[in-house]
């Protein structure tokens, strides 16, 4: 069962990709944004009541923080796929394995396997590999285009 959840996630991940990459085309990232909250709290509300329990305060400012810090990353990620290709982007995006691991020894204590940092190594190296192609591939361009 878990490697069909993971499989529906990366399906569902890789949809909502194409279609925020068609939505930037004509909206803001402001106005994706929006719609992407409006869309997902409803559907969230629908998933919680079941295991709802009336949050304290300062959970409410967390819950309040961890809001901001989401929307405000989810705008940057939206107006990263407004200003790039996908193809560029998406391979940074794998590099929160990295990231992922790091936290989880700075905050948790745990140490992540060989094979972790094997992943995360080939990743980076991938995602360097891909920005200095697009770069000469840009460059290459600009060239013959007079720029």
């Amino acid at each position: 069962m878990g490697a069909v959840l993971v499989l529906a996630g990366a399906a569902s991940f890789a949809a909502s990709v194409i279609i925020l990459k068609h939505l930037v085309r004509t909206e803001s990232s402001l106005t994706v944004t929006i719609y992407m909250s409006v869309v997902v709290a409803p559907a969230t509300l629908i998933a919680v009541i079941p295991f709802w329990q009336t949050p304290t305060l300062a959970q409410l400012g967390l819950m309040a923080v961890m809001a901001g810090l989401g929307t405000g990353g989810f705008l940057l990620f939206t107006q990263a796929f407004k200003e790039a290709d996908v193809t560029v982007l998406a391979p940074i995006n794998f590099t929160g394995l990295i990231w992922s691991a790091l936290f989880g020894y700075l905050a948790f204590g745990e140490v992540a396997d060989i094979w972790t940092w094997v992943g995360g190594a080939m990743i980076f190296s991938a995602t360097s590999y891909i920005a200095y192609r697009e770069r000469r591939r840009n460059g290459r361009s600009q060239n013959r285009n007079g720029g």
